[in-house]
C-alpha cells in the first residue's frame, strides 16, 4: 500500500508477487517521478527492478537480470546529472560490469567489459565523458586491485595502475591527468 498525506488516502499496489517473491529495498528516484522496489525469487536468481505508478497502483519493470547461480540482491544505481538515466551493475555476463539504463527501463550502452571483475566505481565525469573504476584485473595475481578508465560511452578501456600489484587507495587529480596509487 502507499499512503498519500495530502489526501488520506491509501492505494493498493500491484507488485505480481507471491509467497515465493521477496519486495524488498523501496525507494523513491532522485528527481522524485518514480517509486521503486526491488522484486526477487526466493532461490534469488532473478531480480527485478520495479517502477511503481502511485496513481493506479500498477508496476513496471525497470530493469531484470538472471543468473543460474545467485543474483546479487541490491546492484548498484547510481544516477547521472539528469536523474533518469543511471549507472547499473549487472553480473549478466559472468563478472561485474557497468552499464547505462534509465528509468523507463531502456538500455544504452555498456560502460566496461571483458574478463575483468570490476570492484566499484570511482569516478564519473560526464562533461568529460570519463568514468574511472577498479577491478581486479592483474596478469599475475587475480585478486589484486587495478585502477582503469574508460569512456561514459564505453569507448577507450584501459588499464591505468602499471605494476602488478594491490592497489587500495588512490587519488586522481581534479582534471583527471595524474593518479597516485598506493
Amino acid at each position: 500500500k502507499v499512503y498519500d498525506l495530502a489526501g488520506k488516502t491509501s492505494s493498493d499496489i500491484d507488485a505480481g508477487a507471491d509467497y515465493e517473491h521477496y519486495l524488498y529495498d523501496v525507494r523513491v528516484s532522485p528527481d522524485g517521478s518514480t517509486m521503486m522496489v526491488n522484486r526477487t525469487d526466493r532461490l534469488q536468481q532473478d531480480l527485478e527492478v520495479l517502477g511503481i505508478d502511485l496513481e493506479t497502483g500498477a508496476c513496471r519493470v525497470i530493469v531484470a537480470e538472471h543468473q543460474d547461480t545467485w543474483q546479487t540482491n541490491k546492484p548498484g544505481m547510481r544516477y547521472l546529472a539528469d536523474q533518469r538515466r543511471f549507472i547499473w551493475t549487472t553480473d549478466k555476463s559472468g563478472y561485474t560490469h557497468y552499464e547505462i539504463r534509465d528509468l523507463d527501463g531502456n538500455f544504452y550502452n555498456a560502460i566496461t567489459s571483458g574478463e575483468i571483475q570490476t570492484t566499484g566505481l570511482q569516478m564519473v565525469d560526464e562533461a568529460a565523458n570519463l568514468v574511472s573504476f577498479t577491478a581486479n584485473s592483474s596478469s599475475e595475481n587475480a585478486y589484486y586491485n587495478q585502477y582503469h578508465m574508460v569512456g561514459l560511452d564505453g569507448a577507450g578501456q584501459r588499464r591505468v595502475t602499471t605494476l602488478e600489484l594491490h592497489h587500495s587507495n588512490y587519488n586522481l587529480s581534479p582534471d583527471s591527468k595524474w593518479l597516485i596509487a598506493q
